[in-house]
Order: C-alpha cells, then sequence, then structure tokens
C-alpha cells in the first residue's frame, strides 16, 4: 500500500521517525574545538570587563578633585600656623591623605615639624588655649570619657574602636579614636553625631570597645 504523504495519522508518524546517527569522532572533535573556542571568548569578555571596571575607578580617583591644605614653609612644632604658612590646592583624590583636611582650623598651632609640600592632616594640628585632649580633636569629633569596669584594658592611645553598649544591643559609637586609657575609663574621641548615644550608654554601665584593625 502506497504511503499517502498527507496522512497525519500513527502510521505517519512513524514513517517520518529518523533514528539518531551514531556522531562520528571527527565531530566530537570539532564540537570540543568549537566549546573550547566559546570558552576562550567567554573568558577574555570577562577579562576585558574587569580591566574596564579598574580602569573606571582608577581614572575616577585621579580625575576626582579634592581640597587640601598644604604647607607653604617650615613650621615647627609648637608654632602658629596662618595663611601665610600655607597655601589651599586641588589634587587629584588618589593622592591625598584619608584625614587631610580642607581649610586650617582657627588658632591653629603645629603639631608636629611641618615641612614645604606637606599636606595637612587632622593629626598634624592642634588649636591654642586650649588642652592638649581638647587641641587634639579632629574637626567634627569631641572627647567622651566611657567606664569600662573591670575589663581589662584591650586599646592603647591612638587606637580606632567601636563602643558597644553594655546591653550588647548594638554600637553606640563606631570608629572612635583612643585619646587615653585609664585603670577603669577611657577617653574616646567619637562623633559628636554619638556622643550622646556614648555617654548615655556609659552611665548605664560599664562599655566594652571593639578594637579595629
Amino acid at each position: 500500500m502506497r504511503h499517502d504523504p498527507t496522512d497525519r495519522g500513527p502510521r505517519a508518524a512513524l514513517l517520518r521517525l529518523r533514528w539518531p546517527r551514531a556522531t562520528s569522532p571527527g565531530r566530537r572533535r570539532a564540537a570540543r574545538r568549537r566549546l573550547l573556542a566559546w570558552a576562550v571568548v567567554a573568558a577574555v569578555a570577562i577579562g576585558v570587563q574587569r580591566s574596564t571596571e579598574a580602569v573606571s575607578t582608577a581614572r575616577a580617583a585621579w580625575l576626582g578633585d579634592e581640597t587640601v591644605v598644604v604647607v607653604h614653609r617650615s613650621v615647627e612644632a609648637g608654632d602658629a600656623l596662618g595663611p601665610a604658612d600655607v597655601r589651599v590646592e586641588h589634587r587629584p583624590t588618589a593622592t591625598v591623605p584619608v584625614d587631610a583636611v580642607a581649610a586650617l582650623p582657627p588658632d591653629a598651632i603645629a603639631a608636629i615639624r611641618l615641612t614645604p609640600g606637606t599636606v595637612i592632616g587632622r593629626t598634624m594640628v592642634r588649636r591654642i588655649g586650649r588642652s592638649g585632649t581638647a587641641g587634639s580633636l579632629p574637626a567634627g569629633r569631641v572627647a567622651v570619657v566611657v567606664r569600662t569596669g573591670d575589663l581589662p584594658p584591650l586599646a592603647t592611645r591612638g587606637d580606632v574602636v567601636d563602643v558597644a553598649s553594655p546591653t550588647w544591643e548594638g554600637a553606640v559609637a563606631t570608629e572612635a579614636e583612643v585619646l587615653a586609657v585609664d585603670d577603669d575609663a577611657v577617653t574616646l574621641a567619637v562623633h559628636e553625631l554619638d556622643a550622646e548615644a556614648t555617654a548615655t550608654a556609659s552611665l548605664a554601665g560599664p562599655v566594652a570597645l571593639v578594637l579595629r584593625p
């Protein structure tokens, strides 16, 4: 019986069925080569993307404009700093220290010897007519004394710590700088917005200091 090409029944489906042909070794090798080629292309594309992102980040850092105060002439430690001693410059972000100041504080004196070309940081200057602690406070910081009780001293002067509340509900201050350490108390330079919470936590009981690297 002749097969009707218009037949769409089960028998026609069986007649149209074709068993898959065995893949030859040559075809398998060609498929592997194509797969390897695509893998190489993908790896190159990822590498190019990452390189482009790194270049963009570096370019942004070098094109960024930061205002800094630069020493114009040598100033000895303890000497007053005035407009004649410094100049304001604009430098790429990548070359600016993280603690650089954008303006000279009023009544500033040099905390260390400053040489021409030095970008002034917060710790390099302090205020005239104030205690050593007050004069060394960076802009936007205040000094707070917290009680540590019987906890062993962990931090020393210059360390950066987070302050945990007595109830361990979370940090009441972050990135506080240690100014002084006594037997059962520590003086910290905290951000102005953290001062009230830090003082309140210390009044409620001994606080724990979490040392930052």
